[in-house]
């Protein structure tokens, strides 16, 4: 585009005021068009056109004269169902053009606009009532309803970490986070540069599926983090799994390689060496709810050395656990990185789950960094303790299998913009789309003895939990 344009002509300078002016005295018949054109000095065919649109929409204060920016009506109430992840489909969004179309008699159109409208109702915009432009049709992400946060959940782990706060007057040091994630010998290649229009850019890996090991890290809320500690898929732990590992790791071993009471009572021993927690020095480890956490072997080992241990709360470590906001995303690229710098290093070799702990070796320390933990830690609302870091549109998608909190209830018909002179539809009613297919609702839930007890935020080491474990 030209940085400094000039104008080559005076058209579209005419004041809106003066065309105003022009067309009123035209249609009282006080001056014939080819009279005003000259007097004003307006092109026939311009001030023709501006009379005709007057005419056919019947508006007296002729403001479809001229350019007007588009105004729109319905834009929040139309965006309110993606909100809660039931966003309209394209053949719902046609039933409501066409409805709205018939209760609003299409008066706000254009002239010349109703037959394509009824021809192709797709091509208008179903917001402005004056002009085109097409929408977005995106391909909706699929959410199941484990990974939508509850409310009431979250509000229930914020009182319980209030709790322990006030309890053990805890400072950022004395504030961990556990979790467990999974490295395979398999990676995800990075991006490279190919040429343009190139079908297939290949990436040589291991193998087609790889062999998981559990890697289990541990961070406080004041930047810094302990060794990691491995799970091996193996019967029995052998120390020189973790030959050119971390300085300091630990390890276990299962034969499904995933983290069981027996390895997370390593785990925490492997804590306890290297946070030096006492009763006379206590700390709080934050970690999920999995029944591998919940031993009594566990929860008396933790009582002994001086540690609370508190449960995040089902489907919320997403938006609740520091590791999983803003560390483990980082640690898979950088550990994708150097799975692809040991094939170059060694061609031709296959990777073994005994060269994971010289990979993570690698990557954990450009992960672990006090800005990344602090980051975690901030964005969640443990430290600093901010309960109300989360508004309502974050627990909206929990909106159909919430039952537990009445407050929280779907949201009503917007009013529509308050319209302007140019239309005469705001003493209409508008058809919501909310009307066409309603937020649904699930009802009761049948309390069930068969498969795994649902959990909530707990504090374990709280002697009701210990019982009930």
């Amino acid at each position: 585009m030209v940085r400094h344009y000039k104008r080559k002509s005076e058209r579209a300078t005419l004041p809106q005021d003066v065309i105003q002016q022009d067309i009123q005295r035209v249609r009282a018949r006080a001056i014939s068009l080819r009279q005003a054109s000259r007097t004003f000095g307006i092109l026939l065919k311009y001030l023709s056109r501006y009379s005709t649109k007057a005419d056919e929409v019947n508006n007296n204060d002729h403001s479809l004269s001229g350019y007007k920016k588009p105004r729109q009506v319905l834009a929040d109430e139309f965006w309110l169902p993606q909100k809660f992840t039931m966003g309209l489909l394209q053949r719902m969004c046609e039933n409501w053009l066409l409805r709205w179309q018939r209760q609003m008699d299409v008066i706000s159109l254009q002239p010349g606009m109703r037959q394509k409208w009824q021809v192709k109702t797709g091509s208008l915009d179903i917001f402005n009532d004056t002009r085109i432009y097409p929408q977005e049709v995106h391909r909706q992400q699929a959410w199941h309803e484990q990974q939508v946060s509850n409310k009431t959940n979250v509000a229930m782990f914020f009182y319980q970490l209030a709790e322990v706060m006030l309890r053990y007057k805890f400072d950022p040091f004395n504030i961990y986070n556990m979790d467990e994630t999974g490295i395979t010998t398999v990676q995800r290649p990075d991006r490279i540069i190919s040429r343009k229009g190139t079908k297939q850019v290949r990436k040589m890996t291991s193998a087609e599926r790889g062999t998981l090991v559990t890697l289990a890290c541990c961070v406080n809320a004041a930047g810094n983090s302990i060794p990691p500690f491995f799970v091996f898929p193996r019967k029995n732990f052998r120390p020189h799994f973790l030959n050119n590992g971390p300085s300091g790791s630990d390890g276990g071993a299962n034969p499904s390689g995933w983290m069981f009471e027996e390895q997370f009572v390593k785990f925490l021993q492997h804590f306890v060496r290297n946070v030096k927690c006492s009763k006379q020095s206590p700390c709080l480890l934050l970690l999920d709810n999995h029944d591998s956490h919940l031993s009594i072997e566990e929860l008396s080992y933790a009582s002994d050395n001086g540690i609370t241990m508190l449960s995040f709360p089902p489907h919320c470590t997403h938006r609740l656990q520091p590791l999983d906001k803003a560390v483990y995303g980082p640690l898979k690229k950088y550990t994708n990185t150097a799975i692809d710098d040991w094939h170059i290093n060694h061609p031709g070799q296959t990777m073994a789950i005994y060269d994971i702990p010289c990979i993570v070796k690698t990557a954990w320390p450009l992960t672990a960094t006090p800005t990344n933990i602090l980051s975690g830690f901030s964005s969640t609302g443990i430290c600093p303790f901010n309960r109300n870091i989360f508004t309502d549109s974050d627990f909206a998608p929990s909106y159909v299998t919430d039952l537990r909190d009445p407050a929280f209830s779907a949201p009503g018909p917007l009013a529509p913009a308050t319209p302007g002179p140019s239309s005469n539809i705001a003493a209409r009613s508008f058809l919501s789309p909310f009307q066409i297919r309603p937020l649904p609702k699930s009802g009761p839930r049948k309390e069930s003895t068969r498969g795994r007890k649902k959990r909530c935020s707990e504090i374990f080491t709280d002697s009701p939990v210990k019982r009930k474990s």
